[in-house]
């Protein structure tokens, strides 16, 4: 099925296409692709396909593209490479987090500070959020944003990490985090890990979690590569824990010998 892409500004004209293409059986897949009123339709299959794009669609469309997850490739899809690669799911939320941190003059200095490859494939009108990447895209962000709007301030960082979470892992299973435990979390860590990353083995040591804590382990990924790379995962991992029904959540990490550990704590 051919692919189409429907440009106009936001608003009904926009909705009521989508959802005329997907109701006359002419598409399978509707997604949003950035954040600027741009909606793509593609060949993705879906589950039930109206009512998913009734409960994209009805949403502002620059949130609406993160509603797609539960519908993306089955793991069978996975590229063969000897790169760590990372689902554009996970890279999808970057811009619009950057832009609502720092505004559109933030957003056009991390895009400039980017490696002209990341620039290309993470900007450009090529990206599809259900393809893979290269997992050192979200190290290069993570550097243009700590070096440019940031200002080397781990504060400003983190923010700009929790807001990319609430626009896309945190949107795509708020359902699931809705109810999540931590212990329900612990169990479902290293499948969700697998599910959107090729490389690195995550493990999780949940024995304390009554006590309200636990212990997480990455292994074998870029993301223990700097000091900056393992400060953004151990904040997604805290900010994660904190959208389920753990409160107060802190994070602390160290290297030991290669694996990352992060430990998190909670209130009980």
């Amino acid at each position: 099925m051919p692919r189409v892409m429907l440009r106009e500004p936001r608003g009904a004209g926009l909705h009521s296409r989508g959802l005329e293409l997907s109701r006359a059986g002419r598409v399978e897949h509707v997604v949003v692709v950035d954040a600027v009123d741009r909606l793509e339709v593609g060949d993705a299959r879906l589950a039930d396909g109206e009512r998913a794009h009734e409960a994209k669609l009805g949403a502002p469309l620059f949130r609406a593209r993160f509603a797609l997850e539960s519908w993306t490739m089955p793991r069978s899809s996975v590229p063969a490479s000897s790169e760590p690669m990372t689902r554009g799911t996970i890279l999808n939320s970057l811009p619009a987090a950057v832009r609502d941190v720092w505004g559109y003059e933030g957003l056009r200095d991390v895009i400039a500070r980017l490696p002209e490859e990341t620039r290309a494939a993470t900007t450009g009108g090529g990206y599809d959020a259900l393809s893979w990447y290269p997992s050192r895209y979200a190290l290069d962000w993570d550097v243009a944003k700590m070096e440019g709007p940031a200002r080397g301030d781990e504060e400003a960082f983190r923010r700009s990490v929790d807001r990319g979470i609430d626009l896309g892992f945190g949107r795509v299973r708020r359902a699931f985090l809705s109810f999540a435990t931590p212990i329900l979390l612990a169990n479902r860590a290293a499948e969700l890990w697998r599910h959107d990353h090729t490389h690195g083995v995550l493990a999780v040591d949940s024995s304390t979690r009554e006590e309200g804590r636990s212990r997480i382990t990455l292994v074998g990924h870029p993301f223990v590569a700097t000091a900056l790379s393992r400060l953004a995962f151990a904040e997604v991992l805290r900010y994660v824990l904190s959208l389920s029904r753990a409160r107060n959540v802190r994070e602390s990490h160290a290297m030991n010998g290669e694996a990352l550990v992060v430990g998190l704590t909670w209130d009980v």
